[in-house]
């Protein structure tokens, strides 16, 4: 990845990660980072996107790499948020809701069809299932101890599993 990149991203993740904020914007990001709007722009489309490069490469690259089935990424994938409580928290209320809601139902399918889920839409809902319980955990500040979302969502996979294997 080009270092302009590598480097925006580390200053949000790093100005994201210290204190719950109400908004950041580019311009809180041109001070942060020292660099310009423009460059900024050249880059990224819109802060949202920014948003989104980050949480993919500090949270989801970080599970996606240390998981060799499907259980494993979800359980690395809570974790990392939960170690990141600031950082996600941010990451959940700035983004916009279509935008957070979109991404993690693409974050889980495509996690489904890297492990040869059969995903066809038919069963595209059961999805829905593991993003409600990550959305209301996200929703009540990670309030929850994060194992129980963790065996939250193994008793959600069981049923997947079992889902699955009937389709």
């Amino acid at each position: 990845m080009n270092r302009t990149v590598d480097h925006l991203i580390h200053t949000m993740f790093e100005e994201l990660s210290v204190n719950r904020v109400r908004r950041f914007t580019v311009t809180d990001l041109t001070k942060a980072s020292n660099v310009t709007r423009g460059t900024i722009y050249y880059y990224f489309d819109s802060i949202e996107d920014i948003y989104m490069a980050t949480f993919e490469k500090k949270i989801l690259n970080v599970a996606i790499k240390e998981s060799d089935d499907f259980n494993k990424f979800i359980g690395k994938f809570v974790l990392y948020i939960s170690e990141n409580k600031t950082f996600s928290l941010n990451f959940y209320r700035l983004a916009e809701l279509n935008i957070r809601r979109k991404f993690l139902i693409n974050i889980f399918n495509s996690q489904l069809l890297k492990y040869n889920f059969k995903i066809n839409p038919d069963n595209i809902y059961l999805v829905s299932g593991l993003c409600f319980i990550i959305i209301n955990w996200l929703d009540n500040g990670l309030e929850m101890k994060t194992e129980f979302i963790i065996q939250e969502v193994n008793h959600y996979l069981e049923f997947f599993q079992i889902t699955f294997k009937q389709i």
